[in-house]
């Protein structure tokens, strides 16, 4: 065993204890300890601090872009409205103009067959001419 007179030379703390010789730590290299845990707890507040910063500055660009994203999505719904809209007077327009055509096609034909029976009539009104031209020069004949 090393007696307390060993240890005293190289600066280390001895306390004799009733035949034993009990070692304390030397005294700088405790405050080495302490230093270094007070930086190690330092430098780790510096970066919570920083950290924390930088989440404050991601969240506030996180919620303006939620609001842009809310503003966006609000002149969608509109345009969504707005398209809506447009399709459902492109299909009345499409259909109003369907319903014309075919009336046009249904007052065509009336009139195809209007014309088909004017000419008819005429044709009747020039063969009773004739016939009651005919009935004349028959009837004055037949006087005389």
């Amino acid at each position: 065993l090393r007696s307390a007179n060993d240890f005293s030379d190289e600066g280390t703390e001895v306390e004799l204890l009733d035949d034993k010789i009990q070692v304390k730590e030397e005294t700088s290299r405790a405050v080495k300890l302490a230093r270094l845990f007070s930086e190690s707890v330092e430098e780790s507040r510096l970066l919570y601090n920083a950290a924390k910063a930088e989440a404050r500055s991601e969240a506030e660009l996180f919620d303006m872009a939620r609001e842009d994203l809310t503003d966006k999505e609000i002149i969608l719904a509109e345009a969504k409205e707005v398209l809506q809209k447009v399709s459902k007077r492109k299909r009345d327009l499409k259909d109003a103009a369907e319903r014309a055509l075919a009336e046009a096609r249904s007052n065509r034909e009336y009139a195809i067959n209007a014309e088909n029976r004017v000419a008819a009539v005429k044709a009747l009104l020039d063969k009773s001419q004739s016939q009651a031209m005919s009935s004349e020069t028959v009837a004055g004949a037949a006087d005389a």
